[in-house]
């Protein structure tokens, strides 16, 4: 306990530093909007279910025992880790084997090992204690998948007691924070209780009973999952099947394989294929009496859970494209594990333990890991960094009289936290929308007057896409070592508008018309000249003069109105011609098409309504030039009508 209590104490606080990025620093996040500033998680768009429930309750109830969010989340980092531990104990205690203390030392040595990474670097293999221990990563996933396994156990050969509603309860909270701990758990479980009718038929009455608990528990989780956490919860993972996604996958897995720095993946991943084939080879024995005479029904239970669980979890990752390379293992990070506590639970079977044995091998793990506990690791680089750059930041904005400021996902939350949320930054999609993972509308003016709205002025570390959203700024601020700073004046300030669900700074009439000039619309041929652009017969080909803005509008009614004019006139049958699109995740479809009329050279003004029926649809208006006449266009406006 004492090894224990040290590795918690000195490492683990320490190993949250190191963890420090846009996503941990969520729940601090949260909790300040929440409880200091009011505002309502309903306006709250959270990143997808992610272990929202054992994440969020347990660090509000830190929280607001330490009032700085960071040591919360340290101490939430070693609460997480000592219940984890705790779980492992319980599952020792559920398999009823001998020499316990020595089992547990194992289990102990072997998270010691996870945690650390194998005291490997992290080019050598997979970083596998960051999903494990990470907020907002699945981690309380994970930790519901170790005690639900522990409860499992215990039902199954002590009986059905008290332990089998709590493993309801928990699998219903585990199906409401977490689609993956369906895939983790909730399928596995039935699997095996499945194989164990088939194997063990005797126990059928209590199979069947856990069974249909179970399925009921965790459906039941899933569905209700959007009405019973107060926020917004994105699309979750494993919702889809992609072929393309799949070969996808595939093709990321045997890159990784060839990869001569990937031993650690290759190692695991090899280990998951060999619990898959000896899950295999158990169900080949049953069909033999004197093989199946020999193997017991815990065994039994252990390989074919974790068989399934290796199986599904890769089936879940792959087949529906989620599986993006072992920099993010979240999503496999359970597969990746299991198979090194079977080979635990294998060795210490075939060790001959003696009493002076146990006791020098306890000794030699809770030297171990005291000794680990010294050397915790460095800060990420993303947390010094923040701390670098947050003085400098705060001297700026006060010298500018500005308040709010804008940034990219990775940036805005884990300034504003870091910085005690003196410098509120706020996320913005590249495509000028409010990015939708871990956001609240409120920031960005709802629930107040129009006129209160902020005005965000100051864009953190921007690219190029800021510069095609809002404009060049009127001040850069570049300092030696820092990130870049683009400063835009008070008759530029950038603006939320409700009606198109986008920040710009080209909004008229209080946010309803938003006017773009032709120049910052995307072309395939003609030239610029200052706002607008030209095509010319016999220079330019045909094509489209201008095209997008690809905006992602709000179910409403809208008018599209292109300004232009003819300066020699086009071919009768050359006509240029106006079309709009809806681009959906699958297809685009056409929904108008006219003529641009040719009255004479004067300015023309071509107007066209819009109706706006589906949310989450990108909407584009191009005007196709066909390589006859002298076409200038200037301006595209979109003016929101009403509801």
């Amino acid at each position: 306990m004492a090894a224990l209590a040290c590795f918690a104490a000195y490492y683990i606080p320490a190993l949250c530093l190191g963890m420090v990025n846009a996503e941990t620093v969520v729940l601090p996040v949260f909790y300040h909007d929440i409880v200091a500033a009011h505002h309502t998680a309903a306006n709250w768009q959270w990143g997808g279910f992610s272990a929202v429930f054992p994440d969020v309750i347990t660090f509000f109830a830190l929280q607001s025992i330490y009032p700085n969010g960071l040591v919360a989340l340290q101490a939430y980092m070693v609460l997480l880790f000592l219940a984890l531990i705790g779980a492992t104990a319980a599952l020792c205690v559920s398999l009823d084997r001998p020499h316990k203390l020595s089992l547990f030392a194992l289990l102990l040595l072997l998270w010691v090992a996870l945690v650390t990474n194998f005291g490997l670097p992290f080019e050598l293999g997979v970083r596998l204690q960051n999903p494990l221990l990470q907020p907002v990563y699945h981690s309380g996933t994970g930790l519901l998948f170790v005690i639900c396994f522990a409860l499992l156990i215990r039902q199954l050969f002590h009986g059905l007691g008290a332990g089998f509603w709590g493993l309801l309860i928990l699998a219903f909270l585990g199906g409401v924070s977490d689609i993956l701990f369906l895939v983790d758990f909730s399928l596995p479980a039935l699997g095996t209780l499945a194989l164990l009718a088939l194997a063990f038929p005797s126990g059928w009455r209590t199979y069947l009973a856990l069974g249909i608990n179970l399925t009921v528990a965790g459906i039941a989780g899933y569905f209700l999952a959007p009405y019973c956490f107060p926020a917004q919860l994105s699309t979750a993972s494993y919702n889809h099947f992609s072929l393309d996604g799949a070969l996808g996958a595939l093709g990321i897995i045997g890159e990784e394989l060839k990869d001569p720095h990937g031993h650690m993946f290759i190692l695991l991943f090899t280990l998951d294929v060999f619990t898959i084939l000896g899950g295999l080879v158990g169900l080949v024995c049953f069909c033999f009496p004197k093989l199946r005479a020999r193997i017991s029904s815990r065994a039994f239970t252990v390989v074919a859970f974790c068989s399934l669980t290796v199986l599904l979890d890769w089936a879940a990752a792959i087949f529906t494209g989620d599986y993006q390379g072992n920099d993010d293992n979240r999503y496999t990070v359970v597969a990746l594990v299991l198979p090194l506590f079977l080979i635990v639970f294998g060795l210490h079977a075939v060790i001959l333990w003696r009493p002076w044995l146990e006791t020098v091998f306890v000794a030699v793990t809770c030297g171990l890991t005291v000794i680990t506990a010294l050397f915790p690791p460095d800060p990420s680089g993303e947390y010094q960094d923040a701390m670098a750059n947050i003085p400098y930041l705060r001297q700026v904005m006060k010298d500018h009289h500005i308040k709010d400021g804008l940034a990219d996902y990775w940036l805005s939350n884990l300034i504003t936290s870091l910085s005690d949320e003196t410098i509120p930054l706020r996320s913005v999609a590249g495509d000028g929308t409010i990015f939708h993972w871990f956001n609240n509308i409120e920031w960005f003016g709802k629930g107040r007057a129009v006129r209160d709205w902020p005005d965000f002025r100051l864009i953190y570390s921007p690219d190029e896409q800021d510069r095609i959203n809002f404009g060049a700024p009127d001040e850069i601020i570049h300092p030696a070592n820092r990130e870049e700073i683009w400063i835009y004046s008070e008759a530029r300030s950038i603006r939320y508008s409700a009606a198109f669900n986008i920040l710009s700074n080209k909004l008229l009439d209080q946010g309803r018309t938003e006017v773009i000039s032709a120049a910052d619309l995307p072309s395939a041929v003609g030239s610029l000249e200052k706002t607008s652009r030209i095509a010319v017969a016999g220079r330019d080909p045909d094509g489209y003069l201008t095209f997008g803005p690809y905006l992602t509008l709000i179910p409403a009614h809208y008018r599209v109105t292109f300004r232009y004019a003819y300066l020699a006139p086009p071919d009768p049958d050359k006509i240029p011609t106006y079309d709009s699109l809806i681009h959906t995740e699958s297809n685009e479809k056409d929904i108008d098409y006219v003529p641009l009329p040719y009255v004479n050279n004067a300015e023309q003004v071509l107007t066209r309504d819009l109706l706006v029926t589906g949310p989450d649809h990108q909407y584009e208006m191009r005007i196709h030039y066909h390589a006859s006449g002298t076409l200038r266009v200037d301006s595209l406006s979109i003016t929101y009508l009403g509801p």
